[in-house]
């Protein structure tokens, strides 16, 4: 691991570590088709810090390459499969917490779904389910410190414990652009990047498909 430079009171002094996984879905109800029936559609979720413990050890090796080979470029991330753009802005917020001395961070993400782009560009969420306070931890003590911006949510049905997040303060603090296109077209333009994540992406993909789109994103 890096140095790292926020207090968590969980965890020794210094250390940074990612709020748990959140269920969020785009405040849009931006829908997902389902493979197995095109027809069937369903509300597009998806966690905000997926596999947190794992996704930090990614960032951190990333980080120690860009450090130890002393780039003068900007640092710059790709979300290969970015949906509705939880991975892009879970890790901004990481890095800002951990790395403030990057700046802008350059951040392009590629998925084949306009609809999901245009969400992920909105940088607007609402929780899903109620948070419980005698089993989690309530996301409004943690997710601000990271810059998101919560706020109590209402819903017709579940009248409390759910918040809106507004990712929007982290996309305007970072250069951040969601592209659509095709992974799998060896045409597509995938700018070069310190950090490529492709999290929950390949499995949706024929072996040979997901074969091409690790191809793709190597020789980018």
């Amino acid at each position: 691991m890096i140095n790292r430079q926020v207090e968590d009171s969980a965890y020794p002094a210094n250390a940074v570590r990612l709020p748990q996984e959140l269920w969020i879905q785009p405040v849009n109800n931006t829908s997902d088709v389902l493979r197995d029936d095109p027809d069937e559609h369903i509300p597009h979720t998806t966690f905000l810090f997926r596999g947190d413990a794992q996704l930090e050890d990614v960032i951190d090796l990333g980080l120690q390459a860009y450090r130890e080979g002393e780039s003068e470029h900007q640092f710059s991330v790709v979300s290969a499969g970015s949906s509705v753009g939880a991975e892009a802005y879970g890790v901004l917020a990481y890095l800002s917490a951990v790395a403030p001395d990057l700046g802008r961070v350059s951040l392009v993400g590629v998925d084949i779904l306009p609809r999901l782009s245009d969400a992920a560009q909105a940088a607007q969420y609402r929780t899903t389910r109620p948070f419980f306070s005698d089993v989690e931890r309530d996301p409004a003590d943690t997710l601000p410190r990271f810059g998101f911006a919560l706020e109590p949510y209402r819903d017709p049905i579940i009248t409390s414990g759910l918040y809106s997040v507004d990712a929007s303060k982290i996309r305007d603090a970072h250069d951040v652009e969601f592209r659509v296109g095709d992974l799998r077209n060896p045409n597509l333009e995938i700018p070069e990047a310190n950090l490529i994540l492709a999290n929950n992406l390949l499995f949706h993909l024929s072996p040979d498909a997901a074969e091409t789109v690790v191809r793709n994103l190597l020789v980018s």
